[in-house]
């Protein structure tokens, strides 16, 4: 390899640029984590802090019609809770027997 050289004397070869993102533990997953929590954030703080302000007048009338419902008084009173069952078991399988004898 060749060495360069000029004024002041030969100079070392030149050292390859470090990239940034490979400086910190993680890489650029880190970096790419980081900006996605930056993201979040920012977009979590952009509802809180830019949201209007809807005063709830009670007051106010509704622009839509009211519903309308109706009322009924009723007693709680206790109910037997019985069941009756009635049936036949029968086995869900069918199992054919074939024998065979010598003779």
């Amino acid at each position: 390899m060749l060495e360069s050289t000029d004024a002041h004397g030969p100079q070392a070869p030149a050292k390859p640029k470090e990239d940034v993102l490979n400086r910190v533990p993680g890489g650029k997953k880190t970096w790419i984590l980081f900006g996605i929590l930056v993201l979040v954030v920012v977009w979590i703080a952009s509802g809180v802090l830019l949201r209007e302000d809807d005063p709830a007048d009670p007051t106010a009338e509704p622009d839509e019609r009211r519903t309308t419902v109706a009322v009924r008084e009723s007693q709680a009173r206790p109910v037997e809770r019985v069941l009756i069952l009635h049936g036949d078991l029968q086995p869900e399988q069918l199992v054919i027997v074939r024998a065979e004898t010598g003779g």
